[in-house]
């Protein structure tokens, strides 16, 4: 059965936004939404501000994903920081290539090191997959290597 309601100039455009070729006019749009601000403007995104002066702007705190672990794991696009509680554990990091700017956070409360199953780049430049007990390591891909981007 087909949907009901207005025909002609009030009738519901059933196209599917998905394949649709949507374009955004040059003016802000904004919503409200339970007294929420959600913006964008000229490709930027602001979220509790119809304003946003960066690709996106946050007005308030933001959350990522944290998680805990005593085994080996393999990190994925739900983790943000991994906190390791047991020693001689492997963190698997996908291929660099395939999440181009992600960013890790791995903290080590282990009693011993932990190992990345492909190399990083420490901020010396060399070539490294410990990460040591008591540290943290903020790891991004630049699209070919994961980058340590902190000192330790």
């Amino acid at each position: 059965q087909g949907l009901k309601g207005d025909t002609g100039d009030n009738a519901l455009d059933n196209g599917n936004l998905a394949l649709d070729n949507l374009i955004q006019d040059a003016e802000p749009r904004t919503y409200n939404i339970n007294g929420q601000n959600l913006g964008f403007t000229n490709g930027k995104v602001g979220v509790g501000t119809i304003t946003p002066s960066s690709t996106v702007s946050i007005a308030g705190s933001l959350a990522t994903a944290i998680r805990s672990t005593a085994t080996s794991t393999t990190l994925t696009i739900n983790d943000h920081t991994l906190i390791q509680t047991d020693k001689n554990l492997i963190i698997s990091l996908p291929a660099a290539n395939s999440c181009i700017g992600r960013i890790y956070i791995l903290k080590n409360i282990g009693s011993g090191n932990n190992d990345t199953n492909i190399n990083f780049i420490a901020p010396d430049g060399s070539l490294d997959t410990k990460i040591s007990k008591n540290k943290i390591y903020w790891l991004q891909s630049d699209g070919s290597n994961w980058q340590q981007i902190n000192m330790n």
